[in-house]
């Protein structure tokens, strides 16, 4: 079991977390400087929803890239040797899931306007392999 979490640590980048965690704080911090009513609870679910965007996306990314024989750093290409593309695709599923339950949540809580924030967010996740062919991922 230890081995199977390690390989789904691995393949979803898992690695990579502390840098949208770092930015969630910076966002965090300043809302709750900012805002007299701001929910610290909220924000929580906020980083849930971040995370798993972000782990979806990285997994996302390398699947697509395996499937269409894209080169690749060793590094991916090594785990994704390791599980099966069904795997990955459970995975994507699972950790978009997430994601899209903390943003209908907060559609619910706080309204529809959010979805001016989901809808170019979705678009740019879903645009992210290609984006990296030309080296506009990370924008």
């Amino acid at each position: 079991m230890r081995e199977f979490l390690y390989k789904i640590f691995m393949v979803s980048r898992g690695y990579s977390v502390p840098m949208s965690i770092l930015n969630w704080f910076v966002v965090f911090v300043l809302a709750m400087q900012t805002y007299s009513n701001a929910n610290p609870w909220y924000g929580i679910i906020a980083l849930v929803g971040v995370v798993f965007a972000h782990l979806g996306t990285n997994i996302f990314d390398d699947g697509v890239d395996y499937l269409l024989n894209v080169p690749k750093q060793l590094c991916k290409e090594e785990f994704l040797k390791k599980v099966s593309m069904k795997t990955v695709f459970v995975l994507t599923v699972i950790y978009f899931m997430i994601a899209i339950l903390v943003g209908g949540f907060f559609i619910l809580k706080v309204g529809i306007a959010v979805l001016y924030i989901i809808i170019p967010t979705s678009i740019i996740i879903l645009l992210y392999p290609k984006l990296n062919n030309f080296a506009l991922g990370e924008m």
